[in-house]
């Protein structure tokens, strides 16, 4: 059974609550992420674009900001096995 645009962006509003806040702004920047992708994928029906290659640059975007996030909650934190750069 199909799923009206409605109900999937309920669905996801609901499960990016649900989403496990990693690093200070993780949750939004992944349904920052998630909003960009959708965009994308409608874009891509009205006119073909590189789709992959987009989904592919926001999910590096977002993978990141995690690391990035992390690298400076471990630096804040003082954990000694934190390699620093």
């Amino acid at each position: 059974m199909p799923t009206s645009q409605s109900q999937l962006t309920a669905i996801l509003r609901e499960q990016i609550k649900d989403l496990e806040e990693k690093c200070p702004g993780y949750r939004a920047k992944a349904a920052d992420t998630l909003a960009r992708i959708i965009v994308l994928e409608n874009q891509n029906r009205i006119r073909p674009i590189a789709i992959r290659q987009e989904v592919k640059r926001q999910c590096l975007a977002l993978g990141t900001f995690l690391a990035d996030g992390l690298r400076a909650q471990a630096a804040n934190d003082g954990d000694p096995t934190e390699t620093r750069q």
